[in-house]
């Protein structure tokens, strides 16, 4: 189990989105199984560190399989949908759909299945009802995003 140090956490402040950092790749292993987590910042085109670490990751890393933010995973394993998405943002240089779309234009290819990571607004209404949170708090929040 990771244990977190949070005397490292700090408020957050609007400079720190002026602060640029590398992408790290992450391996964690535990049990026989490995995860390999990309945290990057979110980009449009494939002329930057974050596609460049995708590209090195899907390529050295000979994954298995992807978990996607951008689509929710009640899609289904890799969805038709989505790599109909996914052609149209190749066709348009990744200028959309960032890096995650970008991953499964490299990996999809090489027969690596997708899902993807985001939950559905009716799994994230009902986790808000149990905590309280009317449909219009929900909502509410939704315009803030």
């Amino acid at each position: 189990m990771l244990n977190p140090d949070l005397s490292l956490l700090r408020s957050y402040m609007p400079e720190d989105d002026l602060e640029v950092r590398p992408p790290v790749i992450t391996h964690f292993a535990r049990d026989g199984k490995d995860l390999v987590f990309i945290n990057a910042h979110h980009v449009s085109g494939t002329d930057n560190p974050t596609c460049v670490a995708v590209r090195q990751a899907v390529e050295t890393c000979d994954p298995r399989f992807l978990i996607v933010e951008g689509f929710p995973s009640a899609w289904g394993v890799s969805p038709e949908r989505y790599l109909a998405l996914v052609q149209t943002y190749e066709r348009n240089g990744f200028a959309e759909g960032g890096e995650g779309a970008f991953a499964v234009s490299i990996a999809h290819p090489r027969g690596i299945q997708f899902q993807g990571g985001e939950p559905t607004d009716t799994e994230l209404l009902a986790i808000a009802r149990t905590k309280g949170f009317s449909l219009l708090d929900y909502v509410g929040c939704l315009l803030l995003l």
